[in-house]
């Protein structure tokens, strides 16, 4: 069995992409509003019908496909495949077309002429000029849109959450869109409820979601190597902020970002490239069954060593996505356990650790401390006294669910902790010596 291709990054495409409107996650708000949270395959069924309509330059054309070709691929021909598909079921088919076509979404029509198969023909409804109602159509596709590659339905085919897939695509949206070549970092606040200006105004309303689905949907995104991430220490707080898995960029095996390429490195030859290659006359090569290193999407740089090693396959099937079981919001009290054993763990080999004294290290764990300890280490050289008080401080203050946050807070404030309250000594004869003694029997 060939090795599987092997995702390195995205790049904005030239050539094989296909549009989707800037309202794109306007519509599938008021679609999750009226419908419920199940809407993935309206969402994969309706991008789909784009990809090979406007995706084809066929701005007010018809597409046929049938409910095989809409779940494993539009035919070439009889064996052969131009992608493969939405991966959803042909029931899910049939309700998502039904759906749809009452939203005003798609417009679709039979083929009645032949019995025998009766296939369905589809294209984007589009409305009119002044349509404010995000469920009346599409725009005309030659303004506001924004690139989509085209092996992008390879890969969510593969994903079961529409969270994951529209913030993936918010991020296409304000990298590409934005002609910003090198993507866009954006925080799970701004995904959610729309990127920042500078002065605290936003673009948009974002993809709609709330924060924790977000985060979950993150989490989902940087295991299958799509996005990246990395810290930004401003004003005494840490902010984790998101970014497409652009080509070139080197990632540790938790996805944070570690820099850019110095220089050109030869690409293997079965590495499936971000700007998207592949002609229609090739097919990309199956999903690999291995849970959560899709080799289509997985990220192979094993920290700066610069190693693009193809994933070797499994037995191949279109099943790959993240169990729920495994999709834990980064509040879960499991992931504070588990990043606290970790940096426990790191303590005989980080730097930062050995230059700040066992035993406020010790306060920092207990308080529950799991960010970076550089900004404490640094605050720690001006002023260690300041740290060493609010750090006892925040330990023995009673009432406080987050005792690391406050802590964090205090410390950079610049405020002084208050002074310890020092314990009165009970002095057994101090009535006895009193003024008062000669009444005490």
């Amino acid at each position: 069995m060939s090795e599987s291709p092997t995702f390195t990054g995205f790049s904005e495409p030239k050539d094989n992409w296909y549009r989707l409107p800037n309202n794109w996650f306007d519509i599938w708000h008021t679609v999750r509003n009226e419908h419920g949270s199940r809407f993935v395959p309206m969402l994969k069924m309706t991008e789909y019908v784009l990809k090979h309509t406007w995706g084809k330059g066929r701005f007010n054309g018809w597409v046929q496909l049938s409910a095989d070709e809409i779940r494993s691929g539009r035919r070439r021909t009889k064996s052969a495949r131009f992608d493969h598909g939405t991966g959803i079921s042909p029931s899910s088919v049939q309700n998502a077309c039904k759906v749809l076509a009452e939203f005003g979404l798609l417009e679709v029509a039979q083929d009645q002429n032949d019995s025998a198969r009766r296939l369905r023909t589809y294209r984007p409804h589009i409305h009119e000029k002044n349509a404010s109602d995000p469920l009346t159509g599409f725009s005309w596709p030659t303004q506001s849109y924004f690139k989509v590659p085209n092996f992008w339905s390879d890969i969510t085919a593969n994903i079961s959450s529409a969270a994951t897939i529209l913030t993936v695509e918010y991020l296409f949206r304000h990298a590409w869109g934005f002609n910003n070549k090198e993507g866009v970092w954006l925080s799970a606040n701004e995904i959610a409820a729309g990127r920042l200006y500078s002065d605290g105004r936003r673009y948009d309303a974002g993809t709609g979601f709330n924060v924790v689905s977000v985060h979950r949907a993150l989490k989902e995104a940087v295991a299958l190597g799509l996005i990246v991430w990395t810290e930004k220490y401003e004003a005494g707080i840490n902010t984790r902020l998101f970014n497409l898995h652009i080509k070139g960029m080197y990632t540790n095996e938790n996805g944070e970002y570690l820099g850019r390429a110095t220089e050109e490195h030869p690409e293997d030859n079965n590495a499936i490239e971000g700007d998207n290659n592949t002609k229609d006359n090739n097919t990309i090569s199956p999903i690999s069954n291995s849970r959560g290193t899709n080799p289509l999407v997985a990220n192979t740089n094993k920290g700066v060593n610069n190693t693009n090693g193809a994933r070797s396959g499994r037995e191949y099937t279109l099943k790959d996505t993240l169990s729920k079981h495994d999709l834990k919001t980064p509040s879960s009290r499991d992931a504070k356990k588990t990043k606290r054993k970790r940096h426990r763990a790191k303590k005989a080999g980080d730097d930062d650790l050995s230059k700040l004294p066992d035993d406020l290290i010790e306060i920092l764990a207990e308080i529950g401390w799991n960010d970076s300890l550089r900004p404490i280490q640094q605050r720690y050289q001006e002023e260690p006294e300041l740290v060493r008080a609010w750090a006892e401080h925040s330990q023995e203050k009673t009432g406080l669910r987050n005792k690391a946050g406050y802590f964090r807070k205090r410390l950079f404030s610049g405020e002084k902790p208050p002074p310890k309250k020092v314990a009165v000594r009970d002095d057994r004869n101090r009535y006895l010596n009193s003024k008062y003694a000669e009444y005490l029997d």
